[in-house]
């Protein structure tokens, strides 16, 4: 059977099982109570304590559709997409083990490789589909409750970004932190390769993030951050500096692609000789 047929097949699973929906219905509850905030809120206290705090007049409202894509990006990346992404892969293999349901597949005609793979591709696609839904979600609501404008940006100073740029650099971020969250999936898709427990992946690569992120803040460990891929957990929120370096998400797309392929093929190498008892 060809890896694109077992991508559907295995699609068709992932859009049956309940724990699909989690993450999308986690970013709305993020995201409605945010935009209920941001309407019924003052503003100038709300947007005092989405910039860190300080004495500031604001006159008329920085708040539109972009502001919204904006706000809901950091919480969800550094906390809640990691987890939701995390249910989804960690189940693509320790999921069926459970279950008693991989044996039987494997059973059937059908090479380890190619089905891990169509695995892995569904598992990578739910992971780009999530932000993707968060930015479509956040600029339709923010759009519709205080209309579109410029973005005003915050971190490191407030700085403001036309209508169009301010897009631009959105549409950058998200794709940013897609490419984060791919290494994620990846790392707690090698995980359910080695368990039979769904949640035993979500943990570890939870325990992961937690570890290289506390590493990565160490002095000590300097040397080696550049090889964390929590190092790029932030790359997002390099794209609204002020120049633009695109150096910058080039290399850090390209630590975690590496990371990404040095996971699914620990993942294979595994996999391919593992006794399949249940």
């Amino acid at each position: 059977m060809s890896v694109p047929r077992l991508a559907a097949m295995e699609l068709g699973k992932l859009l049956r099982r309940g724990r699909t929906y989690i993450g999308p219905l986690g970013m709305l509850a993020i995201l409605i109570p945010t935009v209920i905030g941001l309407k019924y809120g003052g503003i100038e206290g709300e947007f005092t304590g989405f910039i860190g705090g300080g004495n500031i007049s604001v006159i008329g409202s920085p708040v539109n559709a972009s502001f919204i894509a904006r706000v809901v990006l950091p919480p969800t990346v550094f906390l809640f997409m990691p987890l939701f992404v995390s249910l989804v892969a960690g189940d693509q293999i320790s999921g069926e083990a459970a279950d008693g349901t991989l044996r039987t597949l494997l059973a059937r005609p059908v090479d380890r490789f190619r089905l891990l793979l169509a695995k892995y591709l569904v598992a990578l696609t739910y992971a780009v589909c999530l932000p993707v839904f968060l930015a479509v979600s956040a600029y339709l609501l923010g759009w519709a409750v205080f209309g579109q404008g410029g973005l005003v940006s915050y971190g490191g100073g407030i700085k403001y970004f036309g209508m169009a740029e301010g897009i631009q650099r959105l549409l950058i971020a998200y794709a940013s932190a897609a490419v984060y969250l791919l290494s994620v999936t990846s790392l707690a898709f090698l995980f359910s390769v080695f368990v039979t427990s769904s949640l035993f992946p979500v943990g570890a690569t939870l325990i992961c993030l937690l570890t290289f992120g506390s590493m990565g803040e160490i002095p000590y460990f300097h040397a080696v951050k550049p090889c964390l891929f929590t190092s790029y957990a932030d790359l997002f929120q390099r794209v609204f500096d002020i120049p633009l370096d695109p150096r910058v998400f080039a290399r850090g797309a390209a630590a975690l692609l590496i990371y990404c392929a040095a996971c699914f093929a620990l993942a294979s190498f595994v996999f391919v000789r593992k006794d399949i008892l249940t």
